[in-house]
């Protein structure tokens, strides 16, 4: 068992580094010239047309786009954005935020491809919900139907396996987080559980109107946070900016606790976490963005720009530098990886840091594993029909309440190693609706330009 999780370990650490990088930026660019580099070009558009207007509620009571987005978010915003950066800077070092932010710039056009995908050929299913996401854009788009019905059964189950291992990371983040504050494993699982299935058994409306107010109060008590770290520490601002840069493409010797890093390593780290920060390429998220009421898929799209730049650009930026400002990563070694948030946090503002980054770590693992457990039942269904879905979907709460009993750290890089086959699923058929994604795109602005729209 210990071989198969050490061979396991080494693909991920294979793959996450320079294969990864390319072949992520080949797909971005050629996505990217699909659909004109809209997350560049039409950035002011994607801003004043997402946050900038919000809409709470879709009409007769459907889901409205910040809905979608905020239970798309609440299922980003999870441990990558604490925890993960953690991790990445444990093993990596400062230089693996460069590749972090390089990775977003790329993902949000890959994760505007998949929102419009998944909302062009989405169906609406006799319980009033939408099957959407990968499954629908693969069996749906792709007219060579043996490669389609190839992908998207590949893609299913690959995605089953994937979320059963994300139910334990972010329910083993959560106990972790609570272990700290000297609260019991079981206890806080039990009560995870309890909450995931309440809310998850209301149907998409009730997890939508829960994640639209949560979202916002958890994003919002985080960034405070680190803003105030920052500046506890903005002596050391300047320099761990400057790390980031610094130590990019050379590695990072060690240091204190620091066990050092190669530039491979560096690179492996900051690919892994950009994507998994913000599950682009995995399609996960498209899923939720398919369930918004909208007229036209790009009208969709542009909110998924939005979700990768609020949580890798924003929401990882934050914890990195609240990270490297408090030297507290120079401290701790590889065994202290997963709670080296925790420890900065704690190391700098006592009790009160304690409480208030154990909260972050809660909120934002909670809101990722219920959305996780809506994801693996929509995406189930639609192969296998609504009682696979559920079963699925219980099977899913039993690995939440093994995760509990489990450290993060090991199953993060567990999950990496899943995570790199869906994307190559996904990824492989979202290259091949390109242009039809492209001509989606250029439709939509062109009627834009005109006033059309």
């Amino acid at each position: 068992m210990k071989t198969i999780y050490n061979l396991m370990i080494g693909f991920a650490n294979w793959i996450w580094g320079w294969p990864m990088l390319i072949f992520l930026a080949a797909s971005g660019i050629y996505l990217g010239i699909q659909i004109r580099g809209i997350q560049f070009t039409r950035f002011k558009y994607i801003m004043k047309n997402t946050i900038g207007s919000m809409k709470k509620s879709g009409s007769a009571g459907g889901v409205s786009g910040f809905q979608a987005v905020s239970a798309a978010l609440a299922a980003t915003l999870g441990t990558g954005n604490i925890v993960g950066i953690g991790i990445a800077i444990a093993y990596g070092g400062p230089g693996a935020i460069f590749w972090m932010w390089m990775v977003g710039l790329i993902a949000m056009g890959i994760k505007f491809s998949e929102v419009v995908a998944s909302v062009k050929f989405r169906e609406r299913r006799p319980d009033g919900e939408y099957s959407a996401g990968p499954y629908n854009y693969i069996s749906k788009g792709i007219k060579n139907q043996s490669l389609a019905r190839f992908l998207s059964i590949g893609y299913v189950i690959s995605l089953i396996v994937v979320l059963l291992i994300a139910a334990g990371v972010h329910t083993g983040a959560i106990t972790d987080a609570m272990e700290h504050i000297h609260v019991s494993r079981f206890i806080s699982t039990t009560v995870a559980i309890v909450f995931v299935v309440f809310i998850v058994y209301g149907g998409v409306s009730r997890i939508v109107n829960f994640t639209e107010k949560l979202v916002p109060i958890m994003a919002t008590i985080y960034i405070i946070a680190c803003i105030i770290m920052i500046i506890i520490h903005i002596d050391n601002f300047i320099p761990s900016l400057l790390s980031i840069f610094k130590y990019a493409f050379t590695g990072h010797s060690a240091v204190g606790g620091f066990a050092g890093s190669a530039a491979a390593m560096t690179i492996r780290w900051g690919v892994a976490r950009g994507m998994y920060s913000n599950d682009s390429g995995n399609g996960i998220q498209s899923i939720v963005h398919g369930q918004a009421d909208v007229q036209h898929a790009v009208e969709k799209g542009i909110w998924g720009v939005f979700e990768v730049f609020f949580s890798t650009i924003v929401v990882c930026t934050f914890s990195a530098l609240a990270i490297l400002s408090s030297g507290s990563w120079t401290k701790y070694g590889i065994e202290d990886s997963g709670v080296l948030a925790q420890r900065a946090f704690s190391d700098s503002l006592g009790t009160f840091g304690t409480v208030l980054i154990t909260l972050a770590i809660v909120l934002f693992a909670f809101s990722t594993v219920l959305s996780f457990a809506f994801f693996i039942e929509n995406q189930t269904t639609s192969l296998f029909g609504k009682r696979t879905g559920k079963f699925v979907q219980l099977i899913f709460f039993i690995f939440m309440g093994i995760g509990g009993v489990f450290g993060v750290a090991k199953l993060l890089q567990i999950a990496d190693f899943g995570n790199a086959f869906i994307i190559l699923i996904n990824m492989t058929a979202v290259l091949m609706l390109g242009k039809t994604i492209g001509k989606e795109t250029k439709e939509f602005f062109d009627k834009i330009d005109r006033g059309e729209l």
